[in-house]
């Protein structure tokens, strides 16, 4: 699950109810589980030990498509930085 707190109103959510879940099976899809390592790594994506590539990239700019629509938020909701290597969330996030 995740909670989401905009304008004083929190809400708790499952992958299934953001719209996260594999079409084809029950389980979260890609974006569901780049959104939970994002919490793991406090709020960043660098993929540590992976090479970067354009297919990282892409399932990056989903999830961030994905929470602006789900969340009503207009900017992405990660920045590039340079000193990472990688996106730092605008958000805080932790796992459970």
């Amino acid at each position: 699950t995740i909670t989401i707190s905009i304008g004083g109103e929190t809400k708790t959510y499952t992958y299934a109810e953001m719209g996260m879940a594999d079409g084809r099976t029950p389980r979260p899809n890609e974006q569901w589980e780049l959104l939970r390592q994002c919490a793991l790594e406090g709020g960043q994506l660098t993929w540590k030990g992976v090479a970067p590539s354009r297919r990282n990239q892409k399932c990056r700019e989903r999830l961030g498509e994905h929470l602006r629509a789900f969340t009503g938020i207009e900017s992405d909701p990660f920045e590039f930085v340079k000193a990472i290597k990688g996106w730092k969330a605008h958000f805080t996030i932790e796992p459970d």
